[in-house]
């Protein structure tokens, strides 16, 4: 039961998150305190807030969900989505290496474990890749639950990585584009 209501919080958050940031856009549009204040962090402030966002494991806030807003404030919305992707890459790099270094200090019956893991992904390496890549550009959760126990795991980072990258991609441009010309679908 426990489970089933952290489900249904985290599931409340999203939405609110992903309200209140369209909010804000419509609100920035129409309001130059609002464009000035984001403006002023500029692309450096998408970028920390990324990176910080990007160990989003207990609250999970949609990063791209603030490109309407700061398109609105005057940044250009594909460079946003590039810088945004860059800080949430950086994070999941180093989470990654943080299991990897981790991995060390596992109970040597953990590492019998994913050893054999290992050992079963070096014929099928691809698959976890693949879920690695589904998950990261679909789902709106932590990729910390996906990069950590490849970290743990040992895959190797130039598998790793370039996936992270390319999903965090592509989802902020998903999540990010759709919102920005989402007014336009929902009037026109």
């Amino acid at each position: 039961m426990e489970k089933h209501r952290a489900s249904i919080l985290r599931l409340a958050l999203l939405a609110t998150t992903l309200a209140g940031a369209f909010w804000l856009g419509t609100i920035a549009a129409e309001n130059d305190a609002v464009q000035n204040l984001l403006a002023t962090g500029g692309y450096l402030g998408v970028f920390l807030f990324s990176l910080i966002n990007g160990f989003n494991v207990f609250i999970p806030i949609v990063t791209p969900s603030f490109v309407p807003a700061l398109t609105a404030a005057g940044l250009d919305p594909y460079f946003t989505i590039f810088i945004m992707a860059c800080g949430m890459t950086i994070a999941d790099s180093i989470a990654y290496f943080l299991a990897r270094a981790g991995r060390a200090h596992v109970s040597p019956s953990v590492i019998r474990v994913t050893d054999s893991l290992v050992a079963v992904g070096e014929h099928r390496h691809w698959l976890p890749l693949a879920i690695l890549m589904a998950w990261v550009c679909a789902m709106p959760l932590p990729n910390e639950l996906i990069v950590i126990p490849l970290g743990l795991l040992g895959y190797r980072a130039y598998r790793v990585l370039p996936i992270v990258a390319l999903g965090n991609l592509g989802f902020n441009a998903i999540i990010g584009l759709g919102l920005v010309n989402l007014p336009a679908l929902l009037v026109g």
